[in-house]
C-alpha cells in the first residue's frame, strides 16, 4: 500500500468524521451539516480500491477529482460565509473540509510528479544506457534530453 493509498484512507476518514461531528454539532437539523462526508466517502472508497495494484492510477484520479472539489468548494463556500459575517459551525467545517481537502490535494500532485519523474527515468536506464557510454547519464530538463557526463 503506497503512502497515497494511506493519506486518502485516512482524509476519507477525516472528511467523514467532520461530518458527521457537525451534523451532531448542529442539532442534527440540516444535512448539509454532512457536506464534508460526501466528499469523504469516495475519497475513502478510492483509498480502499487503490490497495488493488492494476486499479490504482484509476482510484487516484478519481480521488484528486474529490479533492479538487472538496477544496474549492470547501474554501470558496467557507470564505464566503465568513466574509457575509455569518461565521459559525457551517462555515468553520466548511473550512476545515477545504484546507484538508488541499492538503490531500497538493500530496497527490507531488505524488504524481514523482512517480511520473521514476518511471521516465526507469525507461531510460532500462533502454537508452546500454546503447550509450555508461559514463553519460541523462537528466530531465522541460522536454530535452541532455547528456550530462561526470
Amino acid at each position: 500500500m503506497t503512502s497515497i493509498t494511506k493519506l486518502s484512507i485516512t482524509v476519507g476518514i477525516l472528511l467523514i468524521g467532520l461530518g458527521v461531528i457537525l451534523y451532531i454539532s448542529t442539532g442534527s437539523k440540516s444535512l448539509t451539516a454532512m457536506i464534508p462526508s460526501v466528499f469523504g466517502v469516495p475519497i475513502l472508497l478510492c483509498g480502499i480500491v487503490a490497495k488493488n495494484e492494476n486499479k490504482r492510477k484509476m482510484a487516484a484520479h478519481i480521488a484528486v477529482l474529490f479533492g479538487l472539489l472538496g477544496t474549492l468548494g470547501g474554501l470558496g463556500m467557507g470564505m464566503k460565509k465568513i466574509l457575509t459575517k455569518d461565521v459559525g459551525a457551517a462555515a468553520v467545517g466548511l473550512i476545515i473540509m477545504g484546507v484538508l481537502c488541499l492538503i490531500y490535494l497538493i500530496a497527490c500532485i507531488k505524488s504524481f510528479i514523482a512517480a511520473r519523474k521514476s518511471s521516465l527515468e526507469f525507461f531510460l536506464i532500462r533502454n537508452l544506457l546500454p546503447i550509450h557510454n555508461l559514463s553519460m547519464r541523462f537528466h530531465w530538463r522541460g522536454f530535452l534530453l541532455r547528456p550530462l557526463y561526470i
